[in-house]
């Protein structure tokens, strides 16, 4: 377990903290009206802001509610920017201690983790001998069903600073209040679209690790987020281990989504879009379709006016980048060859 942390809140309120927060907050997005409201009267509007957490009395503000539907229907809910702020500010704090409790194969949201550390973990697993089964779990609604009494609980374990875990709190409440339920302190959920949803978030998959690591000792072991994978020899473990995992989820107000699965390794360990084998991979053919979607939308945004081409030519190659993590060198071809026009001349290694 972890050694809590006190004396935070200290560290989080003091004026470089805030700057440089402000500084990550409005990258990407420095032209959007409320960021630029906000920077014309930066230092009053930090100071303001530093004076509030220093005095307890800030508070988050209404959120703005956006409908994402790709892959699946998304509510997103987007803070005020001195709120994102202040999120930033927590999170490079309070950051250092909730990671020395997260196990090494947490790949969400990390420093020097990710995506494509995380497919590269799975490789090496599915190159073990003996290797022939996958649990892959995904918990239904992961974010809207956290339980903040959990949530909470899981954070004092690691955190001490009281004003910071009221702080905390108040982000957290915010969600019910976000749904015209204020005062509700044993909802559940966290906003999808906070900074600080994401570590609230791998607090709680924390709680998962920690239980496959430490209860059921599984060696083959990782997770990206709600999406988690059991590999082993044994299909008869694994379906022992998926019926302790749902009894342990039930406990902490989690459910498994009913794709989850047992299958042999052989054909392919679907993951974070790709189809993941022990020497090769393919990217899952509903990401192609969306991607490719995406990409003609900004395209024709970049012929319409209404996008640059630096943000378009950086998404482009974004894309392409990723699927070099796959064995996709003629569909990166063809890709290069129809944005050409519209970016100039790309590579395709």
């Amino acid at each position: 377990m972890p050694r809590s942390q006190g004396n935070l809140w200290d560290q989080i309120c003091t004026f470089d903290n805030l700057y440089g927060a402000y500084e990550r907050a409005r990258q990407g997005k420095r032209y959007r009206p409320d960021v630029l409201r906000f920077n014309a009267r930066l230092g009053e509007n930090l100071l303001d802001l530093q004076g509030e957490l220093m005095a307890m009395t800030w508070a988050p503000g209404a959120y703005q509610i956006r409908i994402i539907q790709e892959p699946k229907e998304r509510i997103i809910r987007i803070a005020p920017f001195r709120d994102r702020v202040v999120h930033q500010a927590i999170c490079s704090v309070m950051a250092p201690a909730l990671e020395r409790g997260f196990i090494y194969d947490s790949y969400a949201c990390r420093v020097g983790k990710g995506t494509h550390k995380a497919l590269d973990r799975l490789t090496m697993f599915l190159r073990k001998s003996g290797v022939r089964y996958v649990l892959n779990a995904d918990i239904r609604k992961f974010f809207d069903s956290i339980s903040h009494d959990v949530l909470i609980a899981a954070l004092e374990r690691s955190i001490r600073d009281r004003r910071l875990l009221l702080a905390l709190r108040r982000v957290i409440d915010s969600y019910a209040s976000s749904l015209d339920m204020p005062g509700l302190h044993n909802s559940h959920g966290v906003p999808i679209g906070n900074l600080t949803s994401q570590w609230f978030a791998n607090v709680m998959g924390t709680l998962i690790d920690r239980f496959a690591k430490q209860t059921l000792r599984c060696r083959c072991y990782l997770r990206y987020m709600d999406n988690i994978l059991f590999l082993s020899e044994s299909k008869t473990l694994l379906w022992e281990y998926l019926s302790r995992l749902v009894e342990f989820l039930t406990d902490i107000g989690l459910v498994l989504n009913p794709k989850t699965t047992i299958a042999p390794t052989a054909q392919g360990v679907p993951f974070l879009g790709l189809l993941v084998f022990a020497d090769h991979r393919r990217v899952l053919r509903p990401n192609i379709v969306r991607g490719k979607r995406r990409m003609r939308g900004a395209l024709e945004a970049l012929s319409a006016g209404r996008a640059s081409i630096e943000a378009v030519g950086s998404r482009a190659r974004s894309w392409l980048a990723h699927l070099e993590h796959a064995d996709t060198y003629r569909l990166r071809t063809a890709l290069v060859a129809e944005y050409e026009p519209y970016l100039g001349v790309m590579k395709c290694s």
